[in-house]
C-alpha cells in the first residue's frame, strides 16, 4: 500500500518511456499534485508532507467533485450523497481552501472523474507555464473496490507521472504496524482483534504536523497564476451533478432558508462571545442536532471543547446512549468520515487528556469506539466486496427470505412505522443527517428482524442520508446487525419497546421529533400509543391511525429473547396506567 518517495529512477518501470513526450516531460520543472479525497485536512496528512519535501514546495492541492459520488446507489437507486452530507462537504472544502490560502497556497477545484480531470489539469498547467509539468501524484490509499478502481484509472491516465498512494487517511493504526496478517482469524470477531491489539501494545504513530506558512509555494511563485482555481459546488449544484433535481429544489425551498437563519443566529452568538463562526456552530448545538459545521477547524475545536473545555469525555461511557441534544456523545464521526479529523491525531489528543487531566473508563471507551472504526476497515481489506453482498461475510450462510418490499421500506424510511422510538430516529436522520449509535442499532434491527427487509436497502439509504457516512463503518455495522457480519450472535435482536423505555425513559426524544405524542399523559403512552383503548383515545382526543400511524407490523422477537414471546403477547390495549410512568 505504500510507495516510498525516494529516487524516482527506482520506479521507472511504472512509467512509459517509449515515446518522445516522456523525454520532453522529463526536461520540465516538476510539481507534485496532492489529490485530496476523504482526507480534507492539513494536519497528519502524509501525502501532503511528502509532496512538499519531494518537490521543494512546488505543490498543487486538488479536489475533484466526482459525479459518480452524486449518482445513485448500486442496487436500489437512492441518491448516493444526500443534502446534509453535501452541505458538510461544501463547508469542509471551504475550510480546507482557507487553511491552504493562509499558508500561501490554494485549493484547485475540478468537476469530473479524477482520471480525466487530472490528465486535463496537466494540459492546463502547461498552457499556463510551458516549463512546468506534473511530476508526481500524492494521495491517500483507499481499500474499497470502487476507490481502488479509480486509483488504477488515475495511474493509467497519467503515465508520465509517478504515483504515490500512502496509507493513513482514516485509521489510527498503520497497516504496517498491525500485529497480525490481514488474513488472520483475529479479524473474524472484534474481541479477538481488540485483544491482539491491546495484548501486543501496538503503537499508534505520532501525527504529522500541518505544513507551516511558506512551505507550499503560491501559484504565482510557480508561474501558474493564470490557472483557474475552480469553484466549490454549493449543495444544489452537487445534487444536479447527480441529476437529482427534486433534491436541489428541496434544498433551495426547505433547508437553505432554515440553514441560513441558523448561520445568522450562530454568527450573532459568535460575535457576542468573540468566538469564530465555526466554534459556535460546533459546540453551541440545539436539540435538532443540526449544528455540525464542516471542516478541519471546526472539528478540532469540537475536540478541544469535548475534551479540555467541558470535560464531557469524563462521562462519555455513561451518556453515549443518549438521543436528544448534541453533548451526550462526542459527535466526532462526521469530521472523521471525510477526513477533516485524523483518527491518530484524535487518539493522541485523548492520550494527552489522560496524561494531563483525567483517565477513566470513559476516556478508554472513546478509544474503544475508534478501534471499532479501524476494525471495519481491516475487515473490508480481508473480505473485499463480500461486505456488499446479501450473505455478507458468512462462509456458511443460512438462506433467509429477505423482502425488498418498497412500500414497506418507505414506511420505515419516512418514520411512519407506528413505533415512536423507531420513527423518531428516522425522522431525525431525514431532517439532520444524524442518528445516535443506539438509534442506528434499533432501526437496523427493526428493518431486518421485524420487517425482514433486505439489509442492503437500509445500508444504501444510510449511505444517502448520513452526514457521517463512510463505507466501511456503514456496511460493517449493517452486516453485523443483520447477522451476516462479524457478530458471533447471528440472532441478535433489539427489543425496540424495551430500548425506548430504557433510553428515552421520559419520552422527551420521541416527543421532540413527533410533537403529536405530547398530547399523551406519560412516557408509557408516548412510547406505546398503540396500546391505548378506544375510551382512552377519546378522552385524550388522540386517535391511533389518525394522529399517529398504527403499527405496520406485529413485533416478532425470537423465542430466545428475554421474556420470550409470552412476554410480548401480554401487551394488550390499556395494559399501562395512564397516570404513572413505568419508571415510577
Amino acid at each position: 500500500f505504500r510507495q516510498e518517495v525516494t529516487n524516482p529512477a527506482n520506479r521507472r518501470n511504472t512509467i512509459n518511456t517509449n515515446n518522445a513526450r516522456y523525454y520532453y516531460m522529463m526536461s520540465l520543472t516538476k510539481l507534485s499534485v496532492v489529490w485530496f479525497r476523504n482526507d480534507l485536512r492539513l494536519h497528519d496528512h502524509e501525502p501532503l508532507a511528502n509532496a512538499i519535501k519531494h518537490s521543494k514546495g512546488n505543490v498543487l492541492p486538488v479536489y475533484c467533485f466526482d459525479p459518480r459520488h452524486f449518482g445513485v446507489t448500486y442496487r436500489f437507486g437512492f441518491p448516493r450523497t444526500g443534502l446534509h452530507r453535501a452541505r458538510f462537504l461544501e463547508e469542509s472544502l471551504q475550510d480546507l481552501k482557507q487553511n491552504l490560502q493562509a499558508r500561501g497556497s490554494d485549493l484547485i477545484i475540478r468537476v469530473g472523474e479524477p482520471e480525466k480531470v487530472l490528465k486535463e489539469l496537466q494540459e492546463e498547467i502547461q498552457r499556463a507555464n510551458p516549463e512546468l509539468s506534473i511530476g508526481s501524484i500524492f494521495a491517500h490509499k483507499e481499500v474499497a473496490s470502487e476507490e481502488v478502481g479509480v486509483e488504477k484509472k488515475v495511474t493509467k491516465s497519467l503515465d508520465s507521472a509517478e504515483m504515490n498512494f500512502l496509507w493513513g487517511a482514516t485509521t489510527m493504526f498503520h497497516v504496517d504496524d498491525l500485529p497480525f496478517d490481514l488474513k488472520s482469524q483475529d479479524l473474524e470477531v472484534f474481541t479477538k482483534f481488540r485483544t491482539r491489539i491491546e495484548g501486543t501494545k501496538t503503537k499508534v504513530r505520532n501525527p504529522i504536523p500541518a505544513p507551516t506558512k511558506g512551505s507550499i509555494r503560491s501559484l504565482s511563485d510557480m508561474g501558474i497564476s493564470a490557472l483557474d482555481t475552480g469553484k466549490i459546488l454549493p449543495v444544489d449544484e452537487q445534487m444536479m451533478l447527480g441529476g437529482h433535481e427534486s433534491l436541489a429544489k428541496e434544498w433551495q425551498e426547505k433547508y437553505l432558508p432554515r440553514y441560513s437563519a441558523e448561520i445568522s443566529k450562530k454568527n450573532q452568538e459568535s460575535d457576542k462571545k468573540s468566538n469564530s463562526k465555526e466554534e459556535a456552530m460546533s459546540i453551541d448545538a440545539d436539540e435538532d442536532g443540526a449544528s455540525f459545521y464542516g471542516g478541519e477547524s471546526s472539528g478540532m475545536k469540537r475536540v478541544n471543547h469535548y475534551l479540555f473545555q467541558s470535560r464531557l469525555i469524563d462521562t462519555y461511557k455513561e451518556t453515549r446512549n443518549g438521543s436528544l441534544g448534541f453533548e451526550f456523545s462526542s459527535k466526532f464521526s462526521a469530521w472523521l468520515a471525510n477526513g477533516s479529523l485524523s483518527a491518530r491525531w484524535l487518539y493522541h489528543e485523548i492520550k494527552k487528556y489522560e496524561s494531563e487531566v483525567n483517565e477513566n473508563q470513559s476516556t478508554y471507551w472513546l478509544f474503544f469506539e475508534l478501534l471499532w472504526r479501524d476494525y471495519f476497515r481491516w475487515v473490508t481489506m480481508k473480505h473485499g466486496n463480500k461486505i456488499f453482498q446479501l450473505e455478507g461475510m458468512k462462509t456458511k450462510y443460512e438462506k433467509k427470505e429477505w423482502s425488498q418490499d418498497r412500500k414497506l421500506f418507505e414506511i420505515w424510511a419516512k418514520g411512519q412505522t407506528g413505533y415512536p422510538f423507531i420513527d423518531a430516529n428516522m425522522i431525525e436522520l431525514n431532517e439532520t443527517g444524524f442518528m445516535s449509535n443506539r438509534g442506528r442499532q434499533n432501526v437496523a434491527s427493526f428493518l431486518t428482524k421485524d420487517l425482514k427487509i433486505d439489509w442492503r436497502m437500509g445500508a444504501e439509504y444510510f449511505e444517502m442520508q448520513l452526514i457521517d457516512h463512510d463505507v466501511y463503518s456503514n456496511y460493517g455495522n449493517w452486516t453485523y446487525v443483520a447477522g451476516v457480519g462479524n457478530d458471533p450472535r447471528e440472532d441478535r435482536y433489539f427489543n425496540i419497546i424495551k430500548q425506548g423505555l430504557v433510553y428515552d425513559s421520559e419520552a422527551k426524544y420521541v416527543c421532540h421529533w413527533i410533537p403529536a405524542l405530547k398530547k399523551l399523559p406519560n412516557p408509557d403512552s408516548k412510547l406505546r400509543p398503540f396500546l391505548l383503548t378506544p375510551q382512552q383515545e377519546n378522552s385524550l382526543n388522540f386517535h391511533v391511525g389518525e394522529d399517529y400511524p398504527r403499527p405496520v407490523v406485529k413485533l416478532s422477537p425470537p423465542s430466545g429473547e428475554k421474556g420470550g414471546k409470552k412476554g410480548w403477547e401480554k401487551q394488550k390495549r390499556g395494559d399501562f396506567k395512564m397516570k404513572r410512568s413505568h419508571r415510577n
